[in-house]
């Protein structure tokens, strides 16, 4: 799945790639949000910048510090909350 998002004036192109398995089918997705701006204003300006933003977003020694549920959900998680329809905690 491919799609521009435009919140205001920022512009993010999203691309979602779902994880397959033969067995069980799609068991999870990745998704990328790339910032259209910043790659046009800043990224393809020279080759050296197209390669370390390459260099650095092909890297696989990342460690993921973003977090993509709200404060609430966090904090509901860090105490235990599996899914979003989960109320036990």
């Amino acid at each position: 799945m491919n799609y521009e998002l435009n919140i205001g004036a920022r512009k993010f192109k999203c691309t979602t790639i779902p994880i397959y398995r033969p067995e069980f089918g799609v068991v999870g997705a990745i998704c990328i949000n790339a910032d259209v701006n910043y790659l046009a204003d800043e990224v393809m300006n020279s080759r050296d910048r197209i390669e370390a933003f390459f260099k650095n977003f092909c890297r696989t020694d990342m460690q993921l510090d973003e977090n993509i549920l709200s404060k609430d959900e966090y904090a509901k998680a860090l105490k235990g909350k599996r899914h979003f329809k989960d109320e036990s905690v």
